[in-house]
């Protein structure tokens, strides 16, 4: 009888036991949200860096082709030949995969993509004889702010600080 006894008390966990076992599950969780969310955003933000990179490769196969300069007629054609995984727009770019672009002549152009966190990612190539070069930022868009593509500056975006040239 003592035996069954003991039996019935050893069966279970105590209130102790399980609270130290919830308290460890609190802290763990608050650990590992809060890490989720900053690799969530860094995500977020690569799809559009990556995007805009593959866009910024294919236009200078495009410019290349096209015996150094990009034709304005044909650019949206040519442009999305080149990767039709990507929409190419003169419009705002609303996704990572929308890629907004502004031709200025037939040496520079703009392009720009959208991160799903709302900043708006440009980068314009510049391959006239003065001032030729790559330009990069980023923009934090706020209120109506778009993320349109253009072949000097982004236009209609509200700049976090400063422009913040150099994501690459």
């Amino acid at each position: 009888m003592l035996t069954e006894l003991k039996k019935k008390r050893d069966e279970g966990f105590t209130l102790i036991e399980l609270l130290v076992v919830v308290l460890i599950i609190g802290i763990l969780v608050a650990i590992a949200v809060p890490k989720f969310l900053g690799a969530q955003t860094g995500a977020k933000q690569k799809a559009a860096q990556s995007n805009l990179s593959a866009a910024e490769s294919l236009a200078s196969t495009v410019y290349t082709n096209g015996g150094g300069l990009w034709a304005t007629a044909t650019i949206a054609t040519d442009l999305s030949g080149a990767d039709a995984s990507l929409t190419w727009q003169t419009t705002a770019s609303t996704k990572p995969r929308e890629i907004s672009y502004a031709l200025s002549g037939t040496q520079i152009l703009g392009m720009a993509a959208l991160a799903s966190n709302n900043d708006c990612y440009y980068t314009i190539l510049n391959n006239s004889s003065t001032g030729g070069g790559t330009t990069y930022g980023k923009a934090s868009l706020t209120g109506t702010a778009t993320c349109v593509a253009s072949a000097t500056a982004p236009t209609g975006v509200t700049m976090a600080g400063s422009t913040e040239v150099g994501w690459k």
